[in-house]
């Protein structure tokens, strides 16, 4: 029976690919030890596995884990015996995952390798080859098209921006540096129906097979990392005018008027407060519907200081070349702080 299975087991390939579909996991294990792990854990009066993830997650770590040749042991303090080694071919959907979600939570490597360890999950070194490589990958691929967007984005979704300042201070004794820079991040809001949206981005899944850890690959196109110079002809902007009507916004500071009111009533009457909080009292009065979750990305970074009007120039160039090829019927909309 253990033959049986482990020859099941060294006979289906599984490579990761730079992505996980919706079967990536039942692909990866062979249906005889996914049900030998099933009637192991529910009994052995079932023999079909229907959404166990509990057995689907055993049986790839099994394979995960699993060696043609014992391994040799070592009590030998000074020369341990060598660290266990997977093969590609072996690397399930489930190590991969965990590998990539601690270190993408933690950026921790100890907290990784002591779950490669464990046979939980793939090794940091591991983790960092996928990351660069796919990173690689990317990058060319915004190098060939001269334009940076987000491959996880769709075609035909409505699609805004927002660019802010982003300020990392290590203020800790070891550290050597700080970051004060300017960070680009786009926001698509699907609709409910999703018919008509080119879902079919132009994501090319990398070779991960002979991944390495080098980033010399990774290089951003010149559209996107020179910020061209700009300044303005004078220091008090010209606004134009354009035709405005307060009329239709009425409606809207009447209801700021009405928490107000409602705040006051609850302070001087002492009445016990429900939905008191602005946001809770707006959520009340508006129409309550479905919608699915929008997607969210940031743009890789730039060290020039958000309020430089190059910088905020180049943020508008960005965000309209991206809009355009996203949506190329839809008017760039970016987000700003308000100056004071």
């Amino acid at each position: 029976m253990a033959k049986l299975v482990r020859d099941e087991m060294f006979s289906s390939k599984f490579t990761f690919s730079g992505s996980f579909d919706s079967k990536s996991q039942e692909n990866s294990v062979p249906q005889v030890l996914l049900t030998l792990v099933n009637m192991l854990l529910e009994g052995p009066g079932n023999f079909e596995c229907i959404d166990n993830q509990a057995a689907l997650s055993i049986a790839q770590l099994i394979i995960f884990n699993a060696v043609k040749r014992p391994r040799k042991t070592s009590t030998d303090v000074q020369h341990p015996a060598p660290v266990s080694r997977h093969p590609l071919s072996q690397e399930t959907p489930m190590p991969v995952y965990l590998g990539m979600m601690l270190h993408a939570s933690t950026r921790k490597k100890a907290l990784v390798d002591k779950c490669f360890k464990l046979g939980l999950s793939i090794s940091y070194s591991r983790v960092l080859q996928i990351s660069n490589e796919v990173a690689t990958n990317i990058c060319n691929q915004y190098n060939a098209d001269q334009l940076v967007c987000p491959p996880s984005f769709c075609r035909g979704v409505f699609t805004i921006a927002a660019g802010d300042n982003i300020d990392h201070n290590l203020s800790s004794n070891t550290a050597q540096s700080s970051f004060h820079g300017t960070a680009i991040s786009l926001i698509q809001l699907p609709s409910s129906e999703l018919n008509d949206v080119d879902q079919t981005f132009r994501y090319v899944r990398p070779n991960l097979k002979g991944a390495s850890d080098d980033v010399s690959g990774i290089v951003l196109p010149n559209s996107y990392t020179q910020v061209p110079p700009c300044f303005l002809p004078t220091t008090d902007p010209v606004l134009p005018q354009v035709d405005f009507s307060l009329k239709k916004h009425i409606d809207s500071v009447t209801a700021e008027y009405n928490w107000l009111d409602k705040v006051t009533d609850c302070i001087e009457n002492d009445i016990e407060p429900v939905n008191i909080t602005w946001a809770g009292h707006h959520a009340d009065l508006s129409i309550h519907v479905k919608r699915p979750l929008p997607t969210f990305a940031l743009l890789p970074l730039f060290k020039h200081a958000a309020h430089e009007i190059a910088m905020i120039w180049h943020c508008l160039s960005v965000v309209e070349a991206a809009t355009k090829h996203l949506n190329p019927n839809q008017r760039p909309v970016i987000f700003f702080d308000q100056p004071p």
